[in-house]
């Protein structure tokens, strides 16, 4: 995957809003730490649609220097604390997302910040990361604190997982992040209680609500278990241990998330099983967590 070439760059979304030097800050450190480079966007987000570029309005040249201009005032910040980083910066006429998708196809990561508790965005146009993802051909790492601790060996990658398709290909991102990094990997699965009812009948096919929840919790540990398995199976020198959680899925792994260096959630998922990672879990952590979020499309 692009998480093993040295040669990608991380690339930043930057716009010099405080989020996104947030971002700037983890995405330079995050580069520095693994001798790769970092390239620095800003998108000037002036053609949304086809017509756009022939209006007569603005000179694409003039606005595209402007654009290059908010770049290097970003590159020229981290100048001073990593000297040896390699910093590129580029800029774009398009939209965030259209910008940040044609780069991602030779990054290794994207790296973005955050509006704040409840409100992701790419700082840039004010798009989701979640539909960031969806165009990115990389992962997107959201970040709230630039100065979050990165992931290392004393410091795992969580991946949240249950052990179906929906979620598979976070794992198999999380194992490449945990080699690249040099960190443990810890397989989160959820379990959420089935909900109380006053006359104590169960969800369909359960007598009760306590016996749907013994179900819930058994296949919780059944499924993170099973996925345990495989990947020590085919990764059997790499650090791994299993991890389920009780709680609702956002809860539990945001959670999860503070105890790592990163969390890596996919953007989709399948299946009524308590702890899948559904696309609404995924955009529900990132609302709420506080810790570095790896989001796999």
């Amino acid at each position: 995957m692009a998480a093993h070439s040295p040669n990608r760059p991380i690339v930043v979304g930057y716009d010099g809003s405080p989020p996104s030097e947030a971002a700037l800050q983890w995405a330079a450190r995050a580069a520095d730490h693994q001798k790769r480079p970092l390239t620095i966007l800003h998108a000037a987000e002036r053609i949304t649609y086809t017509q756009d570029a022939g209006s007569g309005l603005w000179k694409s040249e003039d606005v595209l220097a402007e654009a290059k201009e908010v770049a290097q005032f970003g590159a020229d910040k981290v100048a001073d604390a990593f000297p040896d980083l390699e910093v590129e910066t580029t800029s774009s006429l398009f939209s965030a997302k259209v910008a940040l998708g044609e780069v991602s196809t030779h990054a290794s990561m994207v790296v973005l910040g955050s509006h704040g508790r409840g409100r992701i965005g790419t700082l840039l146009l004010g798009s989701t990361a979640y539909t960031i993802a969806g165009y990115s051909r990389c992962p997107v790492v959201i970040v709230r604190d630039g100065e979050s601790e990165l992931p290392g060996p004393d410091l795992p990658v969580v991946v949240g997982t249950n052990a179906t398709g929906g979620s598979q290909r976070a794992v198999e991102t999380a194992i490449d992040v945990a080699r690249d990094w040099g960190s443990p990997l810890v397989l989160a699965t959820t379990w959420a209680p089935a909900p109380a009812d006053p006359w104590d009948r169960g969800p369909a096919g359960y007598s009760s609500a306590a016996e749907a929840s013994a179900d819930y919790e058994a296949k919780a540990h059944e499924a993170n278990a099973q996925m345990l398995a495989d990947v020590g199976e085919h990764q059997p020198d790499l650090k791994v241990g299993g991890k389920v959680l009780e709680g609702h899925p956002v809860d539990a792994l945001s959670r999860a998330g503070e105890e790592g260096g990163l969390l890596v959630l996919g953007t989709r998922g399948h299946g009524t099983m308590a702890g899948s990672i559904l696309g609404a879990t995924s955009l529900g952590v990132l609302h709420q967590a506080s810790a570095p979020i790896m989001i796999v499309d």
